[in-house]
């Protein structure tokens, strides 16, 4: 009997639910950001199919501007009015040192970190855990980084 390329997919001891749910999310990603629309309501939309996959109550995505600055593009669960007025130095708050260091971070107490950082204009709540990952792409010829986060106001 020969077998598939991928049967480890197949297996009975996988995890078919966990399989079929990051494939249920990917696909749901990858219509949206092939869908019409402007690309800042595509990107709201993204922010809010992760949140939801994540059950997390903020998410959010941060571009790499000129000069080493991050800038809020979209996000669900903070204020709309922080969008594209929100900026972060690269290595300044938790999202600056996910840039910075280019890995995920998870946190179970995100507040009490010394690198967190409170800006009043997102209307942020108290919460607790945050995961967040840096993400590099080249659009044209600049580079560009996009950082998203994710918290929760329980601890999990």
């Amino acid at each position: 009997m020969v077998r598939p390329p991928f049967d480890n997919f197949t297996k009975p001891d996988a995890a078919p639910t966990v399989i079929s749910s990051s494939r249920r999310l990917l696909s749901r990603l990858r219509g949206t950001m092939a869908g019409d629309g402007e690309p800042q309501e595509r990107l709201d939309s993204i922010v809010s199919i992760i949140a939801a996959d994540l059950v997390a109550e903020v998410c959010s995505v941060c571009v790499l501007r000129a000069g080493n600055i991050l800038e809020l593009f979209a996000a669900t669960g903070l204020s709309p009015k922080a969008i594209h007025l929100t900026r972060l130095a690269i290595g300044e708050s938790l999202i600056g040192a996910i840039a910075s260091q280019a890995k995920p971070m998870a946190l179970q107490d995100a507040q009490n970190n010394p690198a967190f950082v409170y800006r009043p204009e997102t209307g942020e709540k108290i919460f607790h855990s945050l995961v967040g990952r840096s993400n590099f792409t080249r659009w044209a010829s600049d580079r560009c980084t996009c950082c998203t986060e994710s918290y929760s106001s329980s601890l999990h």
